[in-house]
């Protein structure tokens, strides 16, 4: 089965390299307050990348 990349699964990675620069960007500020969001988006991010490979 040849694996296809549609309108859905490319807005699905677009929603994973933002979630990713949104954890550098909160990964980089001073505030510590920020981490735990910050693991929570990147951890999102990565199950998201993970879904659109087991779909394709």
């Amino acid at each position: 089965m040849q694996p296809s990349f549609d309108t859905w699964t490319s807005g699905f990675l677009f929603a994973v390299v933002m979630g990713v620069f949104l954890f550098v960007i909160l990964i980089t500020s001073r505030n510590k307050k920020n981490y735990p969001i910050a693991f929570f988006v990147l951890s999102f991010s990565v199950i998201l990348f993970q879904y659109v490979f087991l779909i394709t």
